[in-house]
C-alpha cells in the first residue's frame, strides 16, 4: 500500500508537497520514509496511538487541522484534550472499545 503511494506521488512530481517530501527523505532517511509519505499526503489523516490512546505518531493534516502549530502538540495527548468535547469523547469511546476487543482476542489466544 505504502509502495502504491509512494508511486503515485512520484509520477506527480508537481504536486506541491513533492519538493519537501524528496527534501525530507533524503536528510531523514529510511527510518521516517513513512512519515514524510503521510505528511505528503493532505487529504489523508494518519496517526498511531499507544494502549492507553494517547497519539504516538501523527501526520501533519491531522495537525493543522487541529489548529496545532507543531506535531508535538498533539503526541502524548487524548482526543478528549484535543477535539471539542462531544468528538473527544466519541473517538476516546471508538479507542476503548477496539482496545477492548484486542486485549480480548489477546486473551483468547494466549489461552489456547
Amino acid at each position: 500500500m505504502l509502495a502504491l503511494l509512494f508511486d503515485s506521488l512520484r509520477r506527480q512530481p508537481r504536486h506541491p508537497r513533492w519538493a519537501a517530501f524528496e527534501a525530507f527523505r533524503r536528510e531523514a532517511g529510511p527510518g521516517l520514509e513513512r512519515q514524510a509519505l503521510f505528511d505528503a499526503l493532505p487529504d489523508v489523516v494518519f496517526f498511531l496511538k499507544d494502549a492507553h490512546g494517547r497519539y504516538t505518531h501523527a501526520n501533519l493534516t491531522l495537525v493543522h487541522r487541529l489548529g496545532l502549530a507543531r506535531r508535538e502538540d498533539l503526541v502524548g495527548r487524548t482526543p478528549a484534550l484535543l477535539f471539542p468535547p462531544k468528538l473527544g469523547s466519541a473517538y476516546a469511546g471508538q479507542d476503548n472499545r477496539v482496545l477492548g476487543v484486542a486485549r480480548r482476542r489477546r486473551r483468547t489466544a494466549m489461552r489456547q
